[in-house]
């Protein structure tokens, strides 16, 4: 490896004084800007400044009071102009102003509005030009605005599609203007360029030829007798790729085919790109640990990569780059400590390295190597499911005609921490692939580094949308992780019933520890879950602390995710990874010291396969939407399969899973089951974590009553149902007590 070009990386913030986050990088002349996010006492702001031999001058405050949000930058027509988002009051606001011999303008607002973010600048050749997403209800926009010194002048919508995102723009070689952007078309993600050409657009055209693999994050930069455009893209079982297209126009527009210039299977991507007039410069993360550096000469193909980054397991992430006219690279990436109890704060890395200097630093090893703990389960992701005739028939018969079953995915990663993908993707995907009528997000709360304030508010602006398309509901979420920071209390998502509540993460005051962690979040009526309740991933355990608890709040538990099977210390599954347990951990272990907790499966998905790996949610309701989720989960009037859209049922009189009812010492009462399984299956009545009963069926269809007898100490029954497939389901306990 490197050494030499890795002990040459200058720390550019301080660690010790907040966190920084997004850096952008440009170069006018010999100045050097460079700019980050810093996130500090709950709130982010927008520093600036000028590097000068190992120190930044002039750093400056840029924002406007707001939480900022990825703001970038660009030298053009002797000024450094910068861009970025706010959120105020759940209002979203683009700013963008420049700088000149020190002096800074004024602000000019390019756009505000719910959800009005994933900005990039550029120019258009005589302008600047700044590029971002407009999003609603079902729609999402592809946007630019034209914008002098003086302030804006024009807006107009780019795209064509219905729902278009992250657009970026450069002045070809052949002195037209490009524009790129991903668009979701109801079944997958695409890479989508138009070209305005004397003030004239041309059609919107698809750049990728792969429908599998979801794109994402276009960019673009002059090359050859047009532009080139690199973007990243995921699909099945954890794929990633990098990808090139040339672009060029003459009577129509001219799409070279596709190079996938590197790929592997991980869950981490991000990617920028510069030019000048000999080469294309692209960065990208390997996983979330490296930035890797490629160039491509006019004519010539990509080149080897180069590890631009400390290379020592540690998080570096949301690189940017320049390459100046002297053939000098620039990079600037955020970087972070790994789990394993260091501070989570991030700070600003720079480095660089002129084009003649790469091939000694050439590595061609790293980009084959494969991590086995980012590979999916192999297992097949395709369910069954009951017909509509069926599951209606089957909720008659049982006493629910009044509800429906709705199946979810509540826990999974997005690349807010270490997932794949964007969010509008995590919501999209359980939309369209995963077949889900609700999903929420569960980004970590410190991992790879802290999640910012104006991250939860983009977080919540995407629960919002979420919650306006059709027949679907998504609650407001996140991942409490206090393992990646410093103390072995498991891991639990938060949920909340509205759109208000906060991210108490686990380095703050009101997160530090469980009983921190209830209190704050009973303020929002929150609840919270605790997830692969007995994980143990080798450095650090994830495994629950059950000595903590707070039935007011933690009112389910996990049972089943892509990692193992919870339900016992011995359980495992052809759907899972099986990975290490910690014993007296599991469900069974905490419905011993009568804990009353529901049940639920999860994916944990980081691949975008929510839904698809690992176990989901099925809720009962009287329509999907957000207050009835919320409700039937604090209800504990769920359950949790593998995948399988399997119904059960356990009722004793009318109290139904999750509910806690009491009995005279000696009464006898009817524990009624029911099953609709995609599957021959054994159906097994639970009481006290001891099997009582149990039936089997080849019909797809059981129900049977058993018989019991209060006693002193009380009980709790649930079933659990295991298909010939290997598929399982498991309600939600009912509780009976003496009178």
């Amino acid at each position: 490896m490197n050494t030499e070009l890795n002990t040459a990386n200058i720390a550019i913030t301080n660690p010790k004084n907040g966190n920084a986050q997004y850096p952008s990088i440009a170069k006018l002349g010999e100045e050097t800007y460079i700019s980050w996010q810093d996130y500090r006492n709950g709130h982010d702001d927008f520093y600036a400044g000028n590097y000068v031999d190992g120190q930044l001058d002039n750093l400056t405050l840029l924002s406007q009071g707001g939480e900022v949000f990825r703001p970038a930058m660009h030298a053009f027509a002797d000024r450094i102009w910068f861009v970025w988002a706010e959120c105020t009051d759940s209002v979203w606001t683009i700013y963008t102003r420049w700088v000149k011999d020190g002096i800074y303008s004024d602000v000019t607002i390019i756009d505000q509005g719910m959800a009005v973010y994933n900005q990039s600048i550029s120019n258009d050749g005589e302008n600047i030009i700044v590029l971002w997403s407009r999003q609603g209800a079902q729609f999402s926009h592809a946007m630019m605005a034209v914008v002098t010194i003086d302030g804006k002048q024009q807006e107009e919508i780019v795209s064509i599609s219905k729902k278009a995102y992250r657009p970026t723009a450069c002045v070809g070689n052949d002195n037209r203007l490009y524009v790129t952007y991903d668009i979701f078309d109801g079944k997958a993600y695409h890479a989508m360029v138009r070209i305005r050409d004397n003030g004239q657009w041309s059609e919107e055209v698809q750049l990728n030829d792969n429908d599998d693999m979801w794109v994402t994050q276009p960019i673009v930069a002059p090359h050859e007798n047009g532009a080139i455009m690199a973007w990243y893209d995921f699909g099945k079982d954890g794929k990633l790729s990098f990808v090139s297209s040339t672009v060029s126009m003459d009577t129509k527009i001219n799409v070279e085919p596709m190079n996938r210039f590197t790929n592997n299977v991980s869950w981490y991507q991000d990617m920028d790109t510069s030019y000048n007039d000999n080469y294309v410069a692209t960065v990208y993360t390997w996983g979330k640990y490296n930035i890797h550096l490629r160039i491509k000469e006019n004519g010539k193909e990509w080149s080897a990569p180069v590890v631009m980054s400390t290379d020592d397991g540690h998080c570096a992430v949301h690189p940017k780059v320049i390459i100046d006219s002297d053939n000098m690279i620039h990079v600037v990436w955020q970087f972070a400590p790994k789990n394993g109890h260091y501070k989570r704060n991030a700070h600003i890395m720079y480095n660089t390295i002129h084009v003649d200097e790469m091939v000694a630093y050439y590595d061609v090893v790293t980009e084959k190597e494969r991590d086995g703990f980012t590979s999916p389960v192999l297992a097949p992701k395709m369910f069954e499911k009951p017909t509509q005739d069926a599951k209606k028939e089957w909720l008659a018969k049982n006493g629910y005609a009044d509800l429906t079953v709705a199946f979810g995915d509540i826990h999974g990663q997005s690349g807010i921490s270490d997932g794949a993908g964007q969010i509008d993707q995590y919501y999209n995907f359980a939309l369209s692939t995963a077949d889900l009528e609700f999903a929420s997000l569960t980004d970590h709360d410190c991992y790879p580094d802290w999640t910012s304030k104006s991250e939860w508010e983009w977080m919540r602006t995407a629960c919002r949308l979420a919650n306006l398309e059709d027949n679907f509901a998504s609650l407001l979420s996140y991942e409490w992780t206090p393992n990646e920071y410093k103390y072995e209390f498991g891991h639990k998502n938060i949920y909340y019933p509205t759109f208000e509540g906060e991210m108490f993460r686990s380095g703050d005051a009101g997160g530090m520890t469980p009983v921190n962690l209830f209190e704050s979040i009973k303020e929002f009526g929150g609840q919270c879950i605790p997830h692969h309740p007995a994980a143990m991933w080798g450095m650090v355990s994830a495994a629950t602390d059950w000595d903590f608890h707070d039935d007011k709040v933690q009112r389910l538990v996990e049972i089943f995710s892509r990692h193992a099977p919870y339900e016992k210390y011995e359980d495992t599954s052809i759907y899972t990874k099986d990975i290490l347990k910690c014993e007296d951990c599991c469900v069974q272990d905490a419905l011993a010291r009568k804990y009353k907790l529901g049940v639920i499966a999860g994916s944990d998905s980081h691949q975008m396969e929510h839904g698809i790996e690992g176990g989901i949610l099925g809720a009962f309701l009287p329509s999907v939407e957000q207050k009835e989720l919320f409700d039937a989960m604090y209800n504990r009037f769920v359950f949790g399969t593998t995948g399988a859209r399997i119904l059960p049922s356990i009722k004793i009189g009318d109290a139904v899973m999750g509910q806690e009812i009491t009995k005279e010492v000696g009464e006898k009462f009817d524990i009624s089951v029911s099953a609709l399984c995609t599957q021959e299956a054994k159906i097994e009545l639970i009481k006290n974590n001891l099997v009582i009963d149990k039936q089997y069926t080849d019909q797809k269809i059981c129900d049977f009553t058993f018989t019991d007898t209060m006693t002193d100490d009380g009980a709790y029954y649930y079933i659990r149902i295991t298909q010939i497939d290997e598929h399982m389901a498991w309600t939600s306990p009912i509780w009976v007590e003496k009178k």
